[in-house]
């Protein structure tokens, strides 16, 4: 995901907060194709082993929960500013809160 674009997701999506992380999405008008963002802050995970170990289990959530060539990448541009909690909680939970995420920025029903 290129700066340009998480700047715009940042300015005009909709957020919604979960425990582990916040969550941006912006309906796909332009783009075919849009993979979804993690970002990690340096301030909230010191080393880059955390931060590699954060977004690896949020991306594992959100793999089990949806597969990779599904049309919610096609249609929705998404990223996730993940915090501490993401590190701590099960990944069951985690595949929980993206579900309770996507239901309620209307992406998939309930």
């Amino acid at each position: 995901m290129k700066s340009a674009e998480i700047s715009m997701l940042i300015t005009q999506g909709r957020a919604y907060k979960s425990g582990s992380f916040l969550f941006r999405v912006l309906k796909n008008k332009d783009i075919l194709y849009s993979k979804p963002g993690f970002i990690t802050p340096k301030k909230v995970f010191k080393t880059a082993v955390e931060r590699n170990k954060a977004r690896r289990r949020v991306k594992a959530a959100l793999i089990s929960l949806i597969k990779p060539n599904n049309k919610v990448f096609l249609e929705n541009r998404m990223i996730f500013m993940i915090n501490k909690e993401a590190l701590t909680v099960d990944l069951p939970v985690l595949v929980d809160e993206i579900r309770t995420m996507f239901e309620k920025s209307a992406i998939i029903n309930a």
